[in-house]
């Protein structure tokens, strides 16, 4: 259960980092961008999955 949590918490962070950095790119080739809170909901699904499999098997 707590990895789940710190996977999460991780790939949240994670997400805010990309966003800061990369901006609201999403969905590519359309001229209306998504708002914030759905790049940054996206940036972290994309990014939980790498998170949760690197603390899983490095424990």
């Amino acid at each position: 259960m707590a990895i789940l949590l710190i996977s999460t918490i991780l790939s949240i962070m994670t997400a805010c980092l990309v966003w800061l950095f990369a901006g609201s790119h999403l969905p590519p080739g359309e001229t209306e961008k998504w708002p914030v809170m759905n790049n940054i909901a996206w940036y972290a699904v994309g990014a939980f999955l790498p998170i949760f499999l690197i603390i899983f098997f490095t424990n």
